[in-house]
């Protein structure tokens, strides 16, 4: 005798649940808020228009960042890196979710303060070694690793002393083709 073994669906629960419970959840939860949402659209549109306006004004241009000084950048890293720091004792705390959703932008802003000071060192470390032969490693083009191992063309075609010879002395014939 065969057994044939059928798994039950799993009971949703609120740390896990399943994916026809949370579709039927959804369901439930919009079908009670749509009133809500027609009654509050004329709201919505106004604060619309002043959430773009503020929101094009506390995000971060990069170009911007580009005209100042490196030392001037390296300050205002330092201040973002506070309040990182603050923001992070008040998630500790229990902070409010306007605080924490801020976690993440002054993350993203502290990489594009970093990548601008990078940017700027390596372009001050290419322009002073400009006429030198040689550059650092991670100043010269990347590629492929194949094509970095490869011989130059010089090294390519060097031939040994051996070779020279035999090339000297026993040239390519020539034959004349009758037509």
């Amino acid at each position: 005798f065969f057994f044939l073994m059928i798994r039950r669906p799993p009971r949703s629960t609120q740390s896990r649940s399943s994916a026809a419970s949370d579709v039927y959840k959804r369901q439930v939860s919009t079908q009670s808020t749509w009133g809500i949402l027609i009654q509050s659209h004329k709201f919505s549109v106004q604060s619309k228009k002043k959430f773009k306006e503020k929101k094009m004004t506390d995000k971060l241009r990069v170009f911007k960042l580009r005209q100042k000084s490196e030392d001037d950048l390296i300050k205002d890293l330092e201040k973002q890196r506070e309040e990182l720091l603050k923001l992070r004792v008040s998630k500790v705390a229990g902070g409010t979710a306007a605080k924490l959703s801020k976690i993440r932008v002054v993350r993203k802003t502290i990489a594009k303060y970093l990548t601008v000071i990078n940017e700027q060192r390596r372009n001050k470390v290419r322009k002073d070694l400009e006429k030198s032969k040689r550059l650092p490693l991670d100043l010269r083009v990347k590629r492929t690793r194949a094509i970095r191992r490869a011989l130059t063309r010089s090294q390519s075609n060097r031939k040994t002393l051996r070779q020279q010879k035999r090339e000297a002395n026993f040239p390519l014939r020539k034959f004349a083709i009758k037509a």
